[in-house]
């Protein structure tokens, strides 16, 4: 393979007039070398322009502004909204079984008295525990839907709304594995932190995407989060109650 004197994209073989071919867009090729390599790794993980590492600053320091970008069509530096949540909640799984934490335990038993203990819930925490990324993307549309009940007349559609949790849901996912292994479950600090990850604070940055300096617009949005919340609830414990059934536990 001839990398010096390109005159065509080595990708898909078009004139190359410029640095990028016009065609594909694809950088003109250097040979791999230890060199290259490193700059190839500093640009797609370290390099502050990377849209994955901005997307997570975004989200970390403005989220509000960063959702709000993105839906309003400056999409070209952040990273894609489903990958994101995917390859975040992927982490958070991987992180929860290094730190001994069963996500779908942790949850109920934060929100419950904890007594689950029995072979029958076992059972089917198993199975919840193995569609937590299904349960993860749906949940995230019912609480876009329960905001779009709150804010009907808003710019912004179901699924718009349905993006910007999905970037928040799975940017907090990996601080509330953190937390569950810090408050063991039933800690009462951990009860309400999660409240907070999981209601509160993204009831807080939906409303300032949509009508920061009005106070009525975190009202409807705690209103919507609480519904969406209540909806994502009656789900997982008919998914759980339909699964008992069905195995005839």
């Amino acid at each position: 393979m001839e990398f010096s004197n390109q005159t065509e994209c080595l990708n898909c073989g078009h004139t190359l007039n410029t640095e990028f071919c016009g065609h594909c867009g694809q950088k003109k090729a250097q040979r791999i070398t230890f060199k290259n390599l490193l700059l190839l790794i500093q640009r797609g993980t370290l390099e502050l322009r990377s849209p994955l590492l901005k997307t997570f600053i975004g989200l970390t320091l403005r989220p509000a502004v960063t959702c709000r970008e993105y839906l309003d069509g400056k999409r070209v530096n952040y990273f894609n909204p489903a990958k994101y949540a995917f390859w975040l909640v992927t982490f958070s799984m991987v992180l929860a079984s290094f730190l001994n934490v069963n996500m779908v335990e942790a949850s109920m038993e934060s929100f419950t008295s904890g007594e689950l203990g029995s072979e029958n819930f076992d059972a089917i925490k198993g199975i919840l525990q193995n569609s937590l990324v299904y349960f993860f993307f749906i949940t995230a549309f019912l609480m876009a839907v329960a905001s779009k009940l709150a804010f009907r007349k808003a710019k912004y559609n179901t699924f718009e709304l349905y993006v910007a949790y999905l970037l928040l849901n799975g940017h907090l996912t990996v601080l509330s594995i953190v937390l569950l292994a810090i408050g063991q479950y039933n800690n009462l600090y951990c009860q309400i932190g999660l409240l907070t990850l999981s209601v509160i604070y993204p009831a807080i940055v939906i409303a300032r995407i949509y009508l920061p300096h009005r106070s009525l617009a975190y009202v409807k949005s705690f209103a919507a989060a609480i519904l969406g919340f209540f909806f994502a609830s009656t789900m997982f414990g008919f998914v759980g109650g339909f699964t008992a059934g069905y195995l005839g536990l």
